[in-house]
């Protein structure tokens, strides 16, 4: 049974305001790897669906998804991506998450300080 879930997005220390996602699950059980993959799959289609055609300007190259998953997924375990479901930190990717319609995600990516 599947169930859609909205997640929150921010990153700590820019300009680039926090953003909501609705994504579509499975079913009431993800592991937290499989929640950011599908995080990231709806980022790009967002972005993808946002860029507009020109004729001038030229085409931004080609990202590929499962490139920018592994770079998601690298993140976290290097510490610049949280994940906090339901006011708790997930601390592993392999962490198996039981999220309902009511479920509050947050993502969040650090980024360092210009200078330090």
């Amino acid at each position: 049974m599947s169930q859609t879930v909205s997640v929150l997005t921010e990153v700590t220390g820019s300009s680039t305001p926090s953003q909501v996602t609705r994504l579509d699950l499975p079913g009431p059980r993800v592991k937290l790897r499989d929640l950011i993959a599908l995080q990231v799959r709806a980022e790009l289609a967002q972005l993808a669906a946002r860029s507009p055609k020109s004729v001038v300007v030229p085409p931004l190259p080609v990202v590929l998804p499962e490139a920018q998953v592994d770079r998601a997924l690298l993140a976290f375990s290097a510490g610049r991506l949280f994940a906090v479901v339901d006011g708790r930190q997930i601390p592993s990717l392999d962490a198996e998450l039981e999220i309902g319609p009511e479920s509050e995600i947050r993502f969040v990516r650090l980024m360092p300080l210009v200078g330090g």
